[in-house]
């Protein structure tokens, strides 16, 4: 879980609200996810890299943008960032099938749709109804044991056993950019 403790003004966004209560000291910690600790800095920095991702994706003042994900990380940078923009964000439960998030998507004239990596073959249909399907990986902040255990376990690479001994999976010892966001 992933908890946030800050003051809310009226009249503010919850990315304004975010800005009026940083520390002096950007290096404390914003939140814990995984027994991984995470600054602000790495938080800001995080909500201005996917707030440019979303504007090169069109997404503006306005839009609706779907959020079919879990209590990730990405799932915070991702609405502190569209919060940033001026869009709005419509949660949706994870599983939900692909009929209903249709159904809410049109209900709110939303156009983009962010899902966990697993779903996104399920969702890929939706392009056909002008729907832009963005997916996100739940293990982008994970280290890399559970990285590794992620992907055995939903068998992703489990053929690449051989591969991964070799150190052919090097891009695991550096920053995770598995997201097709990036």
């Amino acid at each position: 879980r992933i908890y946030f403790s800050f003051m809310i003004k009226k009249e503010t966004s919850v990315y304004e609200n975010l800005l009026l209560n940083l520390p002096a000291n950007k290096k404390e910690v914003a939140f814990t996810y995984e027994f991984k600790k995470f600054s602000y800095k790495h938080l800001l920095d995080l909500i201005s890299t996917f707030s440019f991702n979303l504007k090169k994706k069109g997404i503006k003042k306005g839009d609706v943008v779907t959020l079919c994900l879990v209590n990730i990380p990405s799932t915070v940078y991702l609405l502190f960032a569209i919060n940033q923009i001026g869009a709005k964000a419509n949660l949706i439960h994870p599983l939900m099938q692909k009929e209903m998030i249709l159904k809410s998507m049109k209900q709110l004239n939303s156009s983009f749709l962010f899902v966990l990596e697993n779903r996104f073959n399920e969702l890929n249909s939706l392009t056909k109804e002008n729907i832009c399907i963005t997916y996100l990986s739940p293990v982008r902040e994970l280290n890399l044991v559970k990285k590794r255990y992620y992907y055995l376990k939903n068998k992703k690479y489990a053929n690449d056993e051989y591969l991964y001994q070799k150190g052919i999976y090097k891009a695991y010892e550096k920053e995770y950019k598995e997201d097709s966001f990036f």
